[in-house]
């Protein structure tokens, strides 16, 4: 299937699913939610997508599956960004696939004090980690 005018390629990022070191993706967004979040805020989200593609080339955990209706096979990818979100936040991206990787949202959350760079609560908000590998 052939690339929506709607989506804007972001990143290319890590592909966890091979096993691969180094295998890596290309990843897209809607255009239009970007925009519409530029237009009508909250700022600091539009702000947020800055970090998308450094996490996405190197994110600290990967996880596949959200426990939320309709997005079982559904990615996340964490990282730190201790400079913009704080010492104790933690910075989640969320992708689904469709004709390729899509991000439909991002979001910063507490960091679990148990496993650092993993978000509070991982364990019960996400399927099965998939990178890095255990």
């Amino acid at each position: 299937m052939a690339l929506s005018i709607d989506y804007l390629p972001i990143s290319v990022g890590r592909e966890p699913l091979f096993g691969e070191e180094g295998a890596h993706c290309c990843f897209y967004t809607s255009k239009a939610a970007l925009e519409k979040i530029e237009r009508n805020g909250p700022s600091s989200k539009y702000e947020d997508a800055k970090l998308i593609a450094p996490t996405l080339k190197a994110p600290r955990v990967v996880f596949e599956g959200l426990n939320r209706v309709e997005y079982s096979d559904a990615l996340c990818y964490t990282g730190e960004h201790a400079e913009v979100g704080g010492r104790e936040m933690v910075f989640l991206i969320f992708a689904k696939r469709e004709w390729g990787l899509v991000v439909f949202d991002w979001e910063w959350r507490l960091e679990d004090s148990n496993s650092p760079g993993y978000p509070i609560n991982w364990t019960e908000d996400f399927g099965r980690q998939i990178w890095p590998k255990n």
